[in-house]
């Protein structure tokens, strides 16, 4: 039986106040470090999957250029033909990424090398991004 002596004494075999204030105060730190841990995970989970997103965007993209004729890469990318916002890949039927742009350069004469940059915001605000490049040769 768990006895609480008043005076500070283990007087009949129990446990004090103080020593039940102390394992209190230790699972509390040790609950609040589990929480911890349980929250940053979710956070991380969270920045993967967005990751992973804008990679398929990227990606989405790239499969589109190699869909078109060589000759007509440079100029459709010159003239934003895949410069798109959230809302571009909505209308796609595909999942946008908060403030999502994706924007796409094109360098070279002989072999073309694109590349696809896109630029998202967080859950906490912060601005992230991926750059994915590749080279086209109209062979």
């Amino acid at each position: 039986m768990l006895m609480i002596s008043g005076s500070g004494k283990n007087s009949e075999g129990g446990v004090t106040f103080t020593e039940v204030l102390i394992a209190l105060g230790i699972l509390g730190f040790v609950f609040a470090g589990i929480f911890s841990a349980i929250l940053g995970n979710g956070a991380l989970n969270s920045a993967n999957g967005n990751t992973l997103l804008a990679l398929s965007h990227a990606e989405y993209v790239l499969e589109q250029i190699r869909a078109t004729p060589y000759e007509a890469i440079e100029g459709l990318i010159v003239r934003g033909r895949w410069t798109m916002k959230a809302e571009a890949f909505a209308k796609e039927g595909l999942t946008p990424l908060r403030a999502e742009e994706v924007a796409t350069s094109v360098r070279g004469n002989g072999p073309l090398t694109v590349n696809v940059l896109v630029e998202w915001q967080d859950t906490s605000g912060h601005k992230r991004r991926i750059e994915l490049s590749t080279i086209e040769a109209g062979l």
